[in-house]
Formats: structure tokens, C-alpha cells, sequence
């Protein structure tokens, strides 16, 4: 605080990164994760119309680019998107919170976390970050909490090889303790999903009131879209349906 004629002026601190882009980083990549989430959720779905489709959908998924690309780099550059907008989304997440905690500014938005759904943001947030960390360790490496009879890909005929994913989500989601945990992950996104697309819409402009409820509908369609195709899959798991 410097002293100036006689009067204290206040410093003002610099600020690395503006609230808005903050804002509108959380807003893309929580659009993006969304949408990734979506089609992922379709994805699912295919097994009740073709099991072995899957299993060779997850071989696609290694081999597409081939031989112009090397094999696997599209699937790993995907992911390496999804991990980016993972970390920008939780980073930018967190610095607007602390600000919004420490801020007593007239006009700063705290969050727009208000209500039973707002309030839920948070929390559920960190439960789905838990959950893709065990949905990867489960699923994908077959590792630590992968059930017993994870098949890892075995070498095909042809030089590729052979995925075993329905055999691995029937395994995994025919444990109780699985199938409740995934549920309770899945209720978490919904609740995520359902608040997380109308905050989406106002920190990248949106003001007036019906595109606000637009946003809220389509907020509360893709979540309940998502709950409950996704919770189709693993009851069907758990009920032995894909076996």
C-alpha cells in the first residue's frame, strides 16, 4: 500500500488470468467432455444390438489411420485432448472458486452456485474424477481393482489383436460393489451435467432469460439421456445379460 499526498492507495494486484477466460475455458472444455461423454454413452448402447461389434469397435479404435499413421496415435491423441480439457477444466475450476471465496467485490458472481444443484458442482465433480481413475484402472489397464477375469488383448490371425470389452464389462459390473459404484458415479454426472451445461451457457455470454432456459432443458435432456442409457448397461451387466 503506497502513501501518496497525505492518502493511502490501495495496490492493485495483477491478475495472471482474467475471471472471463477462466470462465470460458471451463465452459469449452466442459462442453467438450460432455459431448465426449455423449457419444461415449452411445457407444455403450451397442452392446445390446451386437456384442462382438464392440469387442471389434475397441480394435477399430487402435487401428484407425493405419498404416498412413502409427497404430494407435489417433486413439492416444484423443485422449491426450480429453486429458488436456481434464486438467484446463479443474485448474480453471479451482482458481474461480478460491477467487470467488476470497472476493467480497459488489457484482462478483460467487460461482452461481446457489441451489441444491449449484451447491452439488463441487462434490460431484471430485466423485467423477475418482470414478475415471478407477473407470481406467478397472476398464482400460485392467489393474488393482479389475476383476480376476480381466482379458487383456491376445494376438489375432491376421498380425492385430483381439479386445475382450463386453467379457471385461460383464466381469467388472457382476460384482455388486461395481455395479453400485458405477451407478453412484453415473447419478454424479447426471447431477453435474443437468446444472453444468446452463453455467456452461452463461460464462460464455449468455444473459437473456429463455436462453437461459433452453439451456437448462437441454442441461437436464442430455443428463437424463446419459443416466439412464448408460444405467442400462450396467443393470444389464449385473444382470448377465451380455454374456
Amino acid at each position: 500500500m503506497a502513501h501518496i499526498h497525505g492518502q493511502y492507495a490501495v495496490a492493485r494486484r495483477s491478475v495472471v488470468l482474467p475471471t472471463w477466460l477462466l470462465k470460458t475455458a471451463t465452459a469449452v472444455t466442459g462442453m467438450a467432455m460432455a459431448a465426449f461423454v455423449l457419444v461415449h454413452m452411445l457407444g455403450n448402447l451397442k452392446v445390446f444390438l451386437d456384442p462382438q461389434g464392440v469387442d471389434l469397435y475397441a480394435a477399430w479404435l487402435r487401428e484407425v489411420g493405419a498404416p498412413a499413421l502409427p497404430h494407435g496415435m489417433i486413439l492416444w491423441a484423443f485422449r491426450i485432448v480429453m486429458v488436456g480439457c481434464l486438467i484446463i477444466h479443474l485448474g480453471a475450476v479451482l482458481i474461480l472458486w478460491q477467487r470467488s471465496a476470497s472476493t467480497r467485490t459488489r457484482g462478483a458472481r460467487r460461482m452461481a452456485w446457489r441451489g441444491y444443484g449449484a451447491k452439488a458442482m463441487m462434490p460431484t465433480g471430485i466423485i467423477m474424477l475418482l470414478f475415471i481413475s478407477a473407470h481406467i484402472l478397472d476398464l482400460t489397464a485392467g489393474v488393482l481393482i479389475a476383476p480376476e477375469s480381466f482379458q487383456h488383448p491376445t494376438p489375432s490371425a491376421d498380425g492385430g489383436s483381439v479386445f475382450h470389452a463386453v467379457a471385461n464389462l460383464s466381469a467388472s459390473l457382476a460384482r455388486p460393489l461395481a455395479a453400485i459404484g458405477y451407478g453412484a458415479a453415473l447419478i454424479a454426472l447426471g447431477i453435474h451435467l443437468a446444472h453444468g451445461i446452463g453455467l456452461a451457457w452463461q460464462d460464455l455470454g449468455g444473459v437473456n432469460e429463455r436462453g437461459r432456459r433452453i439451456a437448462r432443458l437441454v442441461g437436464y435432456a442430455l443428463a437424463l439421456a446419459i443416466v439412464a442409457g448408460n444405467g442400462a448397461v450396467i443393470l444389464g451387466a449385473w444382470m448377465g445379460v451380455f454374456q
